[in-house]
């Protein structure tokens, strides 16, 4: 399942992006064209998903780096990025010339150009609430009282739960990914704003506390 940001609708995980002879299933992870489907990883799907849901805008090559691999990633970020284009217009066949659906903009991003349709089948017949699964975000576990070289334990914890979480049924509880979520860490925004703008049902947060022994046998600890 790969996810996309509608502006004014929020974050997206189901319904397809139709656009000339393609169309792309969030749900199914899918590019499809006629009745065949495009084999196409994930990072070039994402990177789809994220441009045909922004249709006539820019979106900078820094918006990729967040969206894709996240703030903190160690990439080469424009190998990377003119990789997953690469892959991406050859899976549509599109020329960088003269293209039909993504085009350059120089020093800035890209924009897709073709017209794009979005569809939720559970949405049309009135059941969408009900049909789609719950979007849940896990938001980094604050490491109270202990030496900030040992956060790491946290962002462990932190990976983790988002891994168990997403061994659920995507048909009951959708996931995002941890570099959405990785932005907030340390955040003083509240818990209705950063679901606003990730676009989720529900946040999961927590703080793990250090113990410290405080007598000389180690006998008594405390918070």
């Amino acid at each position: 399942m790969i996810d996309a940001y509608r502006p004014g609708h929020g974050l997206v995980t189901a319904g397809t992006f139709s656009f000339g002879d393609f169309e792309l299933d969030l749900a199914a992870n899918e590019l499809r064209r006629g009745n065949g489907a495009i084999r196409l990883q994930r990072i070039p799907m994402e990177l789809l998903a994220l441009l045909a849901a922004r249709a006539g805008d820019v979106v900078t090559r820094g918006e990729i780096v967040e969206r894709l691999w996240g703030k903190d990633a160690f990439i080469d970020v424009e190998a990377s990025i003119n990789t997953a284009m690469r892959k991406l217009r050859r899976a549509l066949q599109d020329d960088v010339d003269h293209p039909s659906y993504v085009l350059t903009i120089p020093a800035k991003g890209y924009r897709f150009i073709a017209q794009v349709t979005y569809s939720d089948a559970a949405a049309a017949g009135g059941s969408a609430r009900d049909s789609r699964p719950i979007v849940l975000a896990v938001l980094p576990f604050e490491y109270v009282n202990a030496d900030p070289e040992d956060e790491y334990f946290a962002d462990g914890l932190t990976e983790e739960t988002i891994a168990a979480l997403g061994r659920i049924s995507p048909e009951r509880l959708a996931v995002i990914a941890r570099r959405s979520s990785i932005a907030y860490k340390g955040t003083a925004k509240g818990v209705e704003e950063i679901g606003r703008e990730l676009g989720v049902d529900y946040l999961v947060e927590g703080s793990i506390w250090h113990m410290t022994c405080i007598s000389e046998a180690a006998s008594a600890c405390s918070r």
